[in-house]
């Protein structure tokens, strides 16, 4: 896989290389890594109103660990945006659902939450602008959010709000921390080596109906370079790349992406990219109809935990990421 996992997440993960100093006599022990906080949910509850009317209610969550660091999620499409200079350079924009955030423990036992909140999506067939200033691209609305709460375990706060122009709705986000959902646990391998499998698998639901279920897993030892999979295909894409223009490569399809490193406590440090995405046709080009997450996560050998959710908005199905960690023999 190329340095994009499946439709081009392009974050690092966490750097995990232990330096030494000083002189061969004289060395001085690493420092101790802070031990995580609690598991968490954190849940971004969208509610649209038109009058005293409901008119849409969607959720979105994120499983985190308190003081160690961002978590994110995204649902929707990524619209091809050309941007015209010399030479037509493509260009891709998430346009759907995103959420990040990451949690401090607070001396009281609260939680300092920094959330991010972003929604955006194309306008309809007579909202478009002059050609000659968009240059024929979409024009999206967006509602973006952005704060620091402090709330207590089960807490329920209001995020943002805002009227939205376009449709006369007022658009509320609020936002829950909670502990998160009890993992399913299973037996650890009786095994002498360090090598690890995890399964990720995808459930997009619609209702009740189960539309698809998409499993993904990778071995690697703990401790060693990442692991990571893909599947689906390359999409040709025209830019420029020192000074002129050629074309290049944009994977679109499932990746997964993980780092392991075995804590003092018994789990292991999982550094987890995901990403999911299916090619369909556009107006005038290709988009791609995206699920994806990222997060650092502590878990037990055997255990299973829900990784993130979604409601995609262009659908109405509720996406769903379960990841799950065994030892290999």
């Amino acid at each position: 896989m190329r340095k994009k996992i499946g439709i081009g997440m392009g974050a690092a993960l966490l750097a995990m290389a232990l330096v030494g100093l000083g002189q061969a006599q004289e060395t001085k022990p690493a420092e101790a890594e802070k031990a995580p906080g609690k598991r968490l949910q954190v849940r971004f509850q969208e509610t649209r109103l038109r009058g005293e009317t409901t008119t849409a209610t969607r959720a979105y969550s994120l499983v985190l660990h308190a003081d160690a660091g961002w978590a994110s999620v995204f649902v929707g499409s990524q619209l091809t945006i050309t941007m015209a200079a010399e030479t037509p350079t493509t260009n891709f924009k998430n346009a759907g659902v995103g959420g990040r955030v990451r949690a401090e423990t607070l001396p009281d036992g609260r939680y300092r939450l920094d959330a991010r909140f972003e929604e955006a999506s194309v306008l309809g067939e007579g909202e478009v602008a002059d050609p000659r200033v968009t240059a024929g691209n979409p024009i999206l609305r967006v509602l973006r959010g952005e704060s620091q709460l402090t709330l207590r375990e089960g807490e329920t706060a209001p995020f943002a709000s805002a009227a939205d122009a376009v449709t006369g709705e007022l658009v509320r986000i609020d936002l829950t921390v909670s502990a998160a959902p009890a993992a399913k646990a299973g037996p650890p391998t009786a095994r002498e080596s360090a090598r690890l499998r995890a399964h990720l698998v995808l459930v997009r639901r619609q209702g009740e109906t189960k539309v698809a279920r998409r499993p993904y897993s990778v071995v690697l030892t703990a401790g060693e370079e990442a692991a990571e999979v893909f599947s689906g295909s390359m999409l040709p894409v025209q830019t420029m790349a020192q000074g002129g223009p050629t074309v290049m490569l944009k994977d679109v399809g499932a990746g997964l992406k993980l780092t392991a490193r075995r804590v003092p406590d018994g789990r292991y440090r999982l550094g987890v990219e995901f990403s999911d995405g299916v090619l369909s046709r556009g107006k005038d080009s290709p988009q791609v109809r995206v699920f994806e997450s990222e997060s650092q996560l502590f878990v037990q050998e055997g255990e299973t935990v829900t990784v993130a959710s979604a409601v995609d908005p262009e659908t109405g199905e509720v996406v769903e990421a379960e990841l799950t960690l065994e030892g290999v023999r």
